[in-house]
């Protein structure tokens, strides 16, 4: 089995999005990692900080070809929800939230990325 994340990431302005093609017909178990809040480990050092996740296990999706999994309004602004699609299925989240994915078979997905400056 392998286990993926699609996820918003943040550098400074820019954004990338990675997300998930499928490819052949697959199941997926997904936990939403939901970001709750971070502190820092050493309040004198900026590199130490850790983010906090409440685990929420969405559960088993059945996937077909060319279903996808991304992240519906990405590149909106931080007051407009992100949820997460998966297929034809919408799952509440947020920009700052991970989504741990396992498929039940290996090459089952190709990877998407996106990117988004935001100046």
């Amino acid at each position: 089995m392998n286990t993926v994340i699609c996820e918003i990431k943040s550098s400074g302005p820019y954004l990338k999005s990675v997300s998930y093609i499928i490819n052949k017909e697959c199941s997926a178990k997904i936990i939403r990692h939901k970001w709750l809040d971070g502190d820092f480990e050493d309040p004198n050092n900026f590199r130490t900080w850790k983010n906090q996740y409440e685990l929420i296990d969405l559960g088993e999706f059945k996937l077909k070809k060319d279903d996808l999994i991304d992240i519906r309004d990405k590149w909106a602004d931080s007051a407009v929800m992100k949820p997460l699609i998966i297929g034809n299925v919408e799952k509440e989240g947020y920009g700052s939230d991970k989504y741990y994915i396992t498929f039940d078979k290996e090459n089952c997905y190709s990877i998407v990325n996106d990117y988004f400056a935001d100046r």
